[in-house]
């Protein structure tokens, strides 16, 4: 999914990619967005969304995080988080020591 980012890529085209690949792997994912921004305020998160619905489309110079977080209903969840810098023909990973699933 990483290795797909770059500027004028929609949003929601990116959550399709990440939302179907887990769907494929586990039938019963459901989740209303998978990325979002980093916040410059006290809040940890900001808009725009990476998801469905969000027709924005990737610009360089946006700081994201890629995470794809799985909840088991009765067993638990985790996220694997991934914080990358859109640049002006794809992205650079920032988060150098998150091993990389693909």
């Amino acid at each position: 999914m990483i290795d797909l980012v770059k500027p004028v890529l929609g949003f929601n085209e990116l959550f399709s990619i990440g939302f179907n690949y887990v769907k494929e792997k586990y039938k019963f994912y459901e989740r209303g967005h998978l990325e979002h921004s980093i916040s410059m305020g006290p809040q940890t998160v900001e808009t725009p969304f990476i998801s469905l619905i969000e027709k924005r489309k990737l610009e360089a110079s946006m700081i994201l995080c890629i995470e794809t977080p799985c909840y088991i209903s009765g067993f638990g969840g985790f996220n694997i988080k991934d914080m990358i810098l859109v640049t002006e023909d794809g992205c650079e990973v920032l988060t150098p020591l998150t091993p990389h699933y693909k």
